[in-house]
């Protein structure tokens, strides 16, 4: 409906607002599921569920099981050699 592309523009647009702050590390629509994900840098657990509360998108989609758990990194990958923004050339990709 308009009302619900009007949500998940606000709720995109959010994101985009957090991930220029560096609060929001990455955030997408899963590619087999109605859902999506997100990795929040910087806010408390409480923090995150208090935004995903005021989230336009959230209560348009209606009941969301919107999971927050709190993660110890204990890897993570060294940054692209692409550069940041850019995706770095898959293999078996032309």
């Amino acid at each position: 409906t308009d009302a619900e592309q009007q949500a998940l523009s606000e709720h995109a647009g959010s994101l985009q607002e957090l991930a220029a702050r560096g609060i929001c590390v990455v955030a997408g629509p899963c590619l087999d599921a109605g859902l999506g994900v997100a990795v929040f840098d910087g806010w408390s657990v409480d923090e995150v569920v208090r935004h995903l509360a005021e989230d336009a998108a959230m209560g348009v989609a209606g009941s969301v099981d919107a999971g927050v758990r709190a993660v110890r990194v204990a890897f993570a990958r060294a940054p692209s050699a692409a550069g940041p923004g850019r995706r770095p050339r898959q293999a078996g990709v032309g």
